[in-house]
């Protein structure tokens, strides 16, 4: 008996891989919120300022390549500005952080937990709601914010967090609690405002970036009890950092129900690791930038292969955001090869 779905929502495709139920198709989703500014006229700081801009160029992503999966902005200094960071401006790039709020453990005790009203944070916010308003229980909307272990990194610099992390315990724990306190309330306001699943990169308890130590008895503690309160579903994503080989640690973390994998992570292996969680992966973004369509579709019908039996998997590019430059014809090769390809339930 064939009990393939063959007519569901984009949003069904994502809870049939959550459940691990036969799907049409593979779902599949690509992070396009920088690209979405090809399709409006104002200006790269406009795009990042103004929700209905932002909103356009999403709503043009979805018309041309109907992903199942769209995302708030991917522009995550935003974290580090509320609490005080200095932001850099680009032509084709999100804002990125330009000087760190502090830089000094001493300077720990002068950051404020922001509350909710900034312009960074009303921005995304807002944009939560418009996509709510048009594409809720149609497509799975995704909410993209750092974890609370990973802002500080953004309001004392890389250097001075690891420094502080080593060095001054109860300083970093000072800073840890502040961001928690920002993380839980942020993250809680997308859900009411309309997303269906928060997605935080993971560097800070990685050990592949920081001590076993550190990660065991400090931000690991402060991950679990950040997500304890948050009040929907997660997904953690790499970050940038290879994550296959560290699943076990974080394979029971409270409200987590799938990770995205960096290019270079195996799949099997990742999947045992984590059950039958999802799993999202793993095509490398400057695949999809550089390539020709035809090496683009071979690489995407490869890994579709690889993935086929999978019921919990989810294809998504690796790395960020697909960049500006990429050619469209690149990125609906990728549509076109999963759009086309037969799944064997």
């Amino acid at each position: 008996m064939n009990d393939t779905i063959t007519s569901e929502t984009s949003y069904a495709k994502v809870m049939n891989a959550l459940q691990g139920k036969p799907n049409s198709r593979v779902p599949f989703g690509m992070l396009l919120s920088l690209y979405g500014k090809n399709y409006v006229k104002e200006s790269i700081d406009t795009y990042y300022a103004n929700p209905e801009v932002y909103f356009k160029g999403q709503t043009q992503i979805i018309h041309k390549f109907n992903p199942d999966i769209i995302s708030t902005p991917f522009v995550l200094a935003y974290d580090g500005k509320v609490f005080g960071s200095e932001l850099k401006h680009f032509k084709n790039s999100p804002p990125q952080i330009r000087k760190p709020a502090c830089n000094d453990y001493r300077d720990i005790n002068k950051i404020k937990t922001p509350d909710l009203t900034n312009p960074c944070q009303q921005y995304i916010l807002e944009t939560a709601n418009l996509l709510s308003s048009k594409y809720k229980n149609d497509k799975l909307i995704a909410g993209l914010m750092l974890s609370n272990i990973d802002m500080p990194a953004l309001i004392m610099g890389i250097e001075g967090w690891l420094d502080t992390l080593l060095f001054h315990e109860e300083n970093a724990i000072e800073l840890l609690k502040k961001t928690t306190d920002y993380f839980v309330a942020f993250a809680n306001e997308m859900f009411r405002r309309g997303i269906d699943v928060l997605v935080i990169p993971n560097m800070f308890s990685n050990p592949s970036i920081i001590t076993n130590a550190i990660m065991d008895n400090i931000t690991l503690e402060f991950l679990i009890n950040g997500l304890r309160k948050v009040n929907g579903p997660v997904i953690i994503h790499h970050g940038g950092a290879r994550l296959g080989h560290f699943l076990q640690y974080y394979t029971n973390l409270p409200n987590v129900i799938g990770f995205a994998i960096d290019s270079s992570d195996d799949f099997h292996s990742s999947r045992k690791r984590i059950g039958n969680k999802l799993l999202l992966g793993n095509i490398d973004m400057k695949i999809i930038s550089n390539k020709t369509p035809a090496i683009i579709e071979r690489h995407t019908r490869s890994i579709l292969e690889e993935q086929k039996q999978d019921r919990n998997y989810i294809f998504y590019n690796a790395n960020a955001d697909i960049m500006l430059e990429t050619p469209e014809e690149n990125i609906m090769a990728v549509c076109n090869t999963i759009n086309s390809f037969e799944l064997q339930n």
